[in-house]
């Protein structure tokens, strides 16, 4: 079975940017080409996407269930590196608190998964909402 021109643009307009992302970095590797970035199109009448941001916040929300208090002051200390004990653990108590702020996605998602793993419960939020 082929596909058409019209179908392979129709299937192509319809993915979420996301997957659309995904796609073209599988057919650099494919062909061992750089493509520019792509803009997905917005028809006039839509009006201007909002931006899409590239840094996160982290913002504590408790501990968990089965997590340590504890643990979860440690690790708040020792990810923010100057930190008193006190300031820790008033950041723990009067959750929710933003942790981090302006991180790059990978930093803030290396940071959840540290503070999840000390007994945290963790958001991400874009930075500055």
């Amino acid at each position: 079975m082929s596909l058409t021109r019209d179908q392979v643009i129709d299937y192509l307009s319809a993915l979420p940017p996301d997957a659309m992302r995904e796609l073209v970095a599988e057919l650099e590797d494919l062909w061992g080409i750089e493509l520019v970035q792509l803009r997905p199109y917005w028809p006039p009448h839509m009006g201007m996407p909002l931006e899409e941001t590239y840094e996160r916040d982290v913002v504590l929300l408790g501990v968990a269930s089965s997590g340590s208090k504890i643990a979860l002051v440690k690790a708040v200390r020792y990810l923010n590196g100057s930190l008193s004990l006190k300031a820790a653990k008033e950041l723990v108590d009067t959750c929710p608190n933003v942790i981090r702020e302006a991180l790059t996605i990978e930093e803030a998602e290396a940071l959840r998964d540290a503070l999840e793993e000390a007994g945290g419960r963790v958001e991400l939020r874009e930075a500055g909402r």
